[in-house]
């Protein structure tokens, strides 16, 4: 999904499977990439929280392997990976190449920055998209960012992500992260990844969106590791009353009730009090309007709501 200059990644599956002890199935992994596709979310992160090769580590061990993973998505375009410098091998680029994976976001310790370059370069020669992931980006200066992300550039990552690993970072410190990396070299094409410790991930997320940031990542209902990550229905139904989504809300808040609910990933945000937020509705008058229906058919009540049935049920 792309709105203004700025691409919504939706990293769901790959943040969220910290909620259900990494363990998304291939089958699970393959309907969801198909139906947020099919809701114009373009890039999808998949695989285990942790990244590539983590699934094998005995305290985050998973059932299902990436190249599994791999093996059920093969036919799908515009799907990555993540890894850490730390635990991922060439051989795994290898794997991603074999299974026509588009891109590897690379994470890695902002003390250890270096150690992304010979991955970079790998993904490059397997013509795999490099995508860096300087995590706990708030341990560097907003100019030895730029300085970081400026070298990460030359050596050929095609987008520097700015990772908010712990949440604490505030909108003013995206901006100044912002501008000292696009005074420095205006090409880099940069990445927001934000987590709600403080709350904060909307309105730093809202400031990146604002500043044209090429990427900004989101999950269903926030889910994710610690406090979870920027919630894409709340993100969406705030940026559209300024702009068109291109996409069905009534199919996405549907999906994402219905995949939360089948997957048992803990959620971070209450899928009702976000449509109630969408439409304007209190939470006092959703009985009003919805009654005694179960939940799946509460959802389509609602956001049916219009004018008329608020004036016929005295809603204001």
């Amino acid at each position: 999904m792309k709105i203004n200059k700025t691409f919504f990644l939706d990293c769901t599956l790959r943040d969220g499977s910290y909620n259900n002890n990494f363990n998304f199935s291939p089958k699970q992994t393959f309907e969801f990439i198909k139906k947020m596709q099919n809701l114009n979310f373009k890039y999808i992160e998949v695989g285990h929280g942790l990244g590539l090769n983590a699934y094998i580590n005995k305290n985050v061990k998973s059932k299902f392997s990436d190249k599994s993973i791999m093996r059920k998505i093969i036919n799908f375009k515009n799907i990555g990976f993540f890894m850490q410098t730390n635990m991922a091998t060439f051989e795994n680029i290898s794997d991603c190449k074999n299974y026509n994976v588009s891109f590897i976001r690379i994470g890695s310790n902002p003390d250890n920055i270096k150690s992304q370059y010979k991955y970079i370069d790998q993904c490059v020669k397997n013509k795999i998209k490099p995508i860096s992931f300087i995590m706990k980006s708030h341990l560097l200066k907003p100019k030895k960012f730029a300085i970081e992300a400026k070298n990460l550039y030359e050596q050929g990552a095609k987008i520097i992500y700015l990772v908010d690993s712990i949440g604490c970072l505030r909108p003013e410190n995206i901006k100044n992260f912002y501008y000292e990396v696009k005074y420095l070299e205006p090409k880099i094409k940069l990445g927001f990844h934000g987590h709600d410790n403080l709350g904060l991930a909307t309105a730093n997320s809202l400031e990146a969106f604002k500043l044209n940031f090429d990427f900004i990542d989101m999950t269903l209902q926030g889910v994710g590791r610690s406090s979870g990550n920027l919630c894409t229905e709340k993100f969406l139904s705030i940026i559209s009353q300024k702009n068109d989504i291109p996409t069905n809300f009534k199919k996405l808040f549907q999906f994402s009730f219905e995949f939360i609910k089948k997957t048992k990933c803990e959620n971070k945000s209450d899928i009702f009090d976000i449509i109630c937020g969408y439409k304007k509705i209190h939470s006092g008058d959703v009985k009003k309007i919805s009654g005694n229906l179960d939940q799946t058919k509460k959802i389509n009540k609602l956001l049916q709501l219009n004018s008329r049935k608020r004036k016929m049920l005295n809603i204001y």
